[in-house]
């Protein structure tokens, strides 16, 4: 593309953001000022089309003013996006008496651009209010955290991006040999610069965390075209100099790295928080609204005065409802509580006791006796949830089949059951906190026991098919397990 192709598309690009920032409902500061230096840049990028054409040295000097006059809001932007502007004040309306006055003094006639020193001038006037910039974003950034710092990381790229293309113009109509880039920077950084200016909430989304590593791409790859015009034909320099680009670019994309997946943790967290009390609310709806119900029929015969023996089933309802509460509140707090503290056991001991503890229905034993180092308690809770699970799976009277075996140290234990089965997206959700396909379960169950395998180096793995039952396998690899002499498999 050449030089008034691209004059022609930045300028129509940034009119573009200009009219829709300006539109927008949002009208703070920083949506105004970034409303003004997209109209003020796309004036710049239409003069500079019509100079491309055949303009006259009246047209330059309109170019030249309106490129000082841009910089004033571009100050106001940065510096107001990351609340910093009652702070800075009088530093922005220094450089804006700077950059006004030479403004002036280019539509005065006193500065021509046709002399290299206007040019120079801008130079040592933008280079200043650039370090200021940038100065105050990454002081900005090293005391934000989460988002903010993302936002503020993301606006020094496209500072980066199309501040760095200026002063390569700057320095090309200054004399040096130096391509000009401009345009390019510029369309790279302008459609971040029309979202955050709006501060809207894509930051919190998971593609702006692409688009930001997108820009520091732009902005590296402009980097690195710089330093091979630089370098020219010395092979020597180019290398050593694209070795550092990248190594930049790698220091400048850990901490983003660290702060999107900081972030997303957070998220997770409070997704997970969210659905634990929803899944709690849900669970302890339907108990609590029973011992009301039974409540109130009780103290209503006693107000009458009535004897209360003829509600011995209402008081046996408060009591069976309160007990099914304290089982809701101990499963939520075991599913905190996962540290193992193994010792050895006798696994199929632990077994047995599970099938006569209470098991709904049968419960077939298969595998010799071993002796591992595992939790006991934490693993009879973890067969329970997985025995339960497979019982209330399976058709009425069929049993469910726990085997326990060894491999090169290895204590597996595998529960089997001959339900309805599940396809592999279902399975694959099965592990995730509160899942169910039962409208009276917690799907606190698998992940449970999935923790109990972890808190001992192992992991719960599960095989099913439509229609032909369910496997979940529990793993402990240090378990340091051995078969007993003599016993049956």
């Amino acid at each position: 593309m050449d030089g008034p192709a691209w004059s022609l598309v930045t300028g129509a690009f940034f009119l573009a953001l200009a009219a829709a920032t300006a539109a927008s409902r949002r009208q703070d500061g920083v949506t105004v000022s970034f409303a003004a230096m997209a109209l003020l840049i796309a004036a710049h990028e239409t003069l500079e089309f019509a100079d491309d054409l055949g303009g006259g040295e009246r047209l330059d000097a309109y170019e030249l003013g309106v490129a000082f006059l841009s910089v004033i809001p571009t100050l106001f932007f940065f510096v107001g996006f990351v609340g910093m502007r009652r702070r800075f004040q009088a530093v922005l309306w220094g450089f804006s008496i700077v950059f006004a006055t030479l403004a002036v003094l280019v539509a005065a006639g006193t500065l021509s651009p046709e002399d290299p020193r206007a040019w120079q001038i801008f130079l040592v006037a933008f280079v200043p209010a650039l370090i200021f910039m940038v100065g105050v974003l990454v002081g900005h950034a090293r005391r934000a955290r989460g988002e903010n710092r993302i936002r503020t990381m993301l606006l020094l790229a496209v500072l980066a991006l199309g501040a760095g293309g200026v002063v390569t113009n700057l320095f090309h109509n200054a004399g040096a040999q130096v391509p000009p880039l401009m345009q390019p920077g510029l369309l790279g950084g302008a459609t971040v610069l029309a979202l955050l200016a709006r501060r809207g909430e894509l930051i919190s989304r998971e593609w702006l965390f692409g688009l930001t590593i997108g820009v520091l791409s732009a902005v590296v790859v402009l980097a690195q075209f710089l330093v091979l015009a630089w370098a020219g034909e010395r092979v020597g320099l180019a290398a050593a100099s694209t070795v550092l680009v990248v190594l930049l670019a790698w220091v400048t994309a850990q901490p983003l790295w660290a702060t999107w997946s900081e972030a997303r943790s957070r998220r997770d967290y409070l997704g997970t928080l969210g659905r634990l009390s929803a899944q709690m609310a849900h669970d302890l709806r339907n108990p609590l609204g029973a011992i009301r119900m039974a409540g109130e029929v009780v103290l209503a015969d006693a107000q009458a005065g009535r004897p209360l023996e003829r509600r011995i089933e209402h008081i046996e309802l408060i009591v069976e409802q309160t007990r099914r509460m304290e089982k809701v509140i101990a499963d939520y707090q075991r599913l905190g509580r996962c540290v193992a503290s193994p010792r050895p056991i006798e696994v199929r001991e632990i077994v047995r006791r599970v099938a006569e503890a209470g098991a709904p229905g049968p419960v077939r034993l298969e595998g010799p006796y071993i002796e591992a180092d595992v939790d006991p308690e934490l693993l009879t809770l973890a067969l329970e949830n997985l025995v339960r699970n497979g019982q209330e799976a399976s058709p009425p009277g069929a049993p469910v089949v726990v085997r326990t075996r060894v491999e090169r140290g290895v204590l597996m234990v595998d529960v089997e059951d001959t339900g309805h089965g599940m396809d592999p997206a279902t399975a694959e959700q099965a592990l995730d906190d509160f899942f169910t396909t039962r409208a009276e379960g917690s799907g606190l169950g698998l992940p449970y026991a999935r923790r109990v395998a972890e808190a001992h180096g192992g992991q719960l793995q599960i095989e099913s098919s439509l229609r032909a039952g369910t496997k979940v396998r529990l793993t402990f690899p240090k378990a340091r397990a051995v078969a007993l002499p003599g016993s049956a498999a």
